[in-house]
């Protein structure tokens, strides 16, 4: 082509690519000195600090999202590496430049989807099927509370009526859309879990 002659490809210009050495060295940075081939809390959240990100906002979990770590506080070093290579990141700077890759899974509903089941799993005690209320409670008012008025009423549901000690997966995975959902035509005869069914109740009797 015309434009091809005239501006020539230098011939020493190429694209940068991942270093997988470069990315273990950063991986040991922040391993435990104990467990050389883990990430323990502590290097979690120098790395989180690191990347400019607090351990209160909602973006770690985009991140951990598209690491795919499986242990909320932990990380592999398979997880590490496996990770850091589908972002194509050896650096913490390079990292810092998916900032808005990161940013759009919390605003992409398709992505924020994915990423809020995903999450039940990894906040999770892994030693339990189930996540304690507490830990949920604290999930979903850092994952959806800015967005939907209900979810704070939830949470006072839960901690005033008491009504489980845990949440189920169903009950997770389902929250997302009930949260968003217009509980004037709520109908207790669809497939909801019946701890919103109980929620309902509360809220009408507290009106």
């Amino acid at each position: 082509m015309l434009i091809s002659r005239i501006i020539p490809t230098p011939a020493h210009v190429s694209i940068p690519k991942f270093d997988e050495k470069q990315c273990i060295q950063l991986f040991h940075h922040y391993a435990d000195t104990d467990a050389p081939d883990l990430i323990s809390p502590e290097g979690t959240r120098q790395f989180f600090e690191d990347l400019g990100v607090s351990i209160e906002d909602s973006l770690i979990f985009a991140i951990a999202w598209r690491m795919q770590i499986s242990i909320m506080g932990y990380i592999t070093k398979e997880e590490w590496i496996q990770g850091m290579k589908s972002l194509q990141a050896d650096s913490i700077e390079k990292l810092r430049e998916r900032n808005d890759e990161f940013q759009k899974v919390l605003t992409d509903p398709e992505q924020f989807s994915k990423m809020y089941k995903y999450t039940f799993n990894y906040a999770k005690n892994k030693d339990q099927k189930c996540m304690e209320v507490e830990t949920a409670s604290v999930l979903w008012a850092m994952l959806l509370g800015n967005q939907y008025p209900i979810v704070q009423e939830f949470v006072t549901f839960l901690q005033e009526r008491k009504p489980v000690k845990v949440i189920n997966r169903d009950q997770w995975n389902s929250f997302l859309a009930f949260s968003a959902s217009d509980l004037s035509a709520y109908d207790e005869s669809s497939a909801w879990p019946v701890l919103f069914d109980e929620f309902v109740e509360w809220k009408h009797d507290n009106k």
